[in-house]
């Protein structure tokens, strides 16, 4: 299907057609979803077809009728508000972005050389944003169009003010100028890589204040948008003897209204526009099932996921009038919180895309194994699609001998741990560990705060968890954090437990909504 948006439902689409897949034309189509088909073709010896109908970063929003919004009690007043014509979206995309960067306080222009000599602490009011990163992907700096600032507070020894150091930005070739504690220490871009050779006594103990004045987008490649590109470990101050990464979501954003800036329109810019252009022609086109890999841009409102996903689900079937097979990919690992008394907002849209399993006729691939923390893009697409392959060939075809992941089914307190059981896991489960140390297990007891813990496959489909700290555990929790790169329960055909947890204490993401 090709890219488009409108703000109506259309009847027909313009362009599109049946490719077959080879070598020549599959490296232009979506690799989950070719793996997928293959798989699917190899086992039950038929060609299968897909129709792929998708735009990257987009939100569930985007792919929900008007109509199933309005009747919806959680997203229906928002849908009232929802702009009628192109100049009403550019009056919400700038009310939506002041609002934004300045977290509903008077706008305010900065020049560079005033936030440059600016402490450290003024930045902490700034919206958080992450290195590396399009501003695509950051808030409602989504389709701003302009320059702006990005700021980082690095907290270093007093050591570092008697050496030299290298400043390296990864492969960001923007037109910006850098900033160090005051001090311009580079002017315009660097063609290659971004690299600035910086002398002694730049640096100070204490925080330190990296300011950047981005002042044009990426230039190659050109789509990469506003922001800081690179590979994560290419991003870093380095010292003699140490080096400081910094790629994290740390940073602070900051658009500069003050000069020239405009928006592109863009799915994410308000509800609907990729149902109405994107699957409303569709309809009632004969399909034999959907496979959905969305939800990295719902992070911020994962618990309203829980309502939102199952609605789009049903929106589809009620208008397809039937409830084809609808299977997801559950979000990988990406980002680098690691500490669950901090909240999870990847942890929780995790568990709200497993929420809509409760809808019939509906399955999930997990992949937090094959992620990876600092790309949000991983590299593993075929044990993607072949996941989801296993799962149709069971839930549409019932086939027997195709395997899934285990997912959390209940837990038993007494005696001073936690008996956690899982479906999916009748032939036992393994630790992935050369030691056999089960890892990614928390408790917690009544004071709700949990503590890294001990856990031992006590049967086929059984784990036992317990901590020193927490005599009386009332809640268990497992892979509960954006990239849970130690968890190591498996099933053991080789399929990662699903991140859980057993209670439903208030999370990070309750009570934010779309708007």
């Amino acid at each position: 299907m090709p890219d488009k948006i409108s703000l109506t439902p259309e009847k027909d689409i313009s362009g599109g057609q049946w490719i077959k897949a080879d070598t020549n034309t599959v490296g232009d189509f979506t690799a989950v979803g070719y793996f997928f088909a293959k798989k699917l073709s190899q086992t039950l010896h038929v060609t299968v077809g897909l129709i792929n109908t998708s735009w990257g970063g987009t939100q569930v929003e985007d792919w929900i009728s008007k109509d199933a919004m309005l009747a919806s009690p959680e997203l229906g007043a928002a849908a009232k508000k929802l702009p009628l014509t192109w100049d009403e979206v550019k009056i919400r995309l700038d009310n939506q972005l002041k609002q934004y960067a300045y977290r509903g306080q008077p706008v305010v222009n900065y020049t560079p050389e005033q936030l440059a000599a600016e402490p450290a602490l003024f930045f902490a009011a700034w919206q958080n944003g992450n290195v590396p990163g399009s501003w695509e992907w950051m808030g409602k700096l989504y389709s701003y169009r302009g320059q702006g600032f990005m700021q980082k507070t690095i907290k270093l020894d007093s050591s570092c003010n008697k050496h030299t150091s290298v400043l390296r930005l990864g492969t960001t070739d923007a037109d910006m100028d850098v900033y160090i504690n005051g001090k311009q220490v580079q002017k315009g871009a660097l063609s290659g890589n971004f690299q600035v050779n910086l002398p002694a006594g730049i640096w100070k103990g204490g925080d330190n204040s990296l300011l950047i004045n981005l002042k044009s987008g990426q230039k190659n490649p050109a789509g990469a948008g506003t922001g800081i590109t690179g590979a994560g470990n290419d991003l870093y101050i380095r010292f003699a003897d140490t080096t400081v990464n910094l790629a994290d979501a740390n940073w602070h954003t900051m658009p500069d209204i003050s000069k020239p800036y405009h928006f592109d329109f863009l799915p994410n810019n308000t509800a609907s526009l990729l149902y109405n252009s994107m699957i409303s022609p569709l309809i009632p086109y004969a399909i034999a099932g959907a496979t959905w890999y969305q939800g990295e841009s719902n992070v911020d409102r994962a618990y309203q996921y829980k309502i939102s996903f199952p609605l789009m689900i049903s929106d589809w079937r009620n208008r397809w009038k039937q409830d084809f097979p609808f299977l997801f990919v559950q979000i990988s690992s990406f980002g680098t919180m690691q500490n669950s008394n901090a909240g999870s907002s990847w942890a929780e849209l995790r568990e709200a895309q497993n929420y809509a399993l409760q809808l019939p006729n509906t399955g999930t691939a997990v992949t937090t194994d094959i992620g990876d923390a600092l790309n949000i893009h991983p590299k593993d697409k075929l044990d993607v699609g072949y996941r989801l392959a296993n799962k149709a060939l069971v839930l549409t075809y019932h086939l027997p001998g195709f395997p899934e992941s285990p997912l959390y089914s209940a837990a038993d307190f007494s005696g001073g741990s936690a008996i956690v059981s899982f479906t999916h896991a009748q032939n036992g489960l393994i630790a992935k560990d050369k030691y056999g140390y089960v890892k990614g297990f928390e408790v917690a007891g009544a004071d709700h705060k949990f503590y890294y813990a001990q856990a031992l496959i006590t049967d086929d489909n059984k784990v036992k968890v317990w901590c020193a700290q927490v005599p009386q555990p009332i809640a268990v929790r497992y892979a509960w954090t954006d990239a849970p790169v130690e968890a190591n329960l498996f099933n053991k055909e080789g399929f990662p437990v699903s991140a859980f947890r057993s209670d439903n204490w208030k999370g990070v993401t309750e009570g934010k909504g779309f708007e």
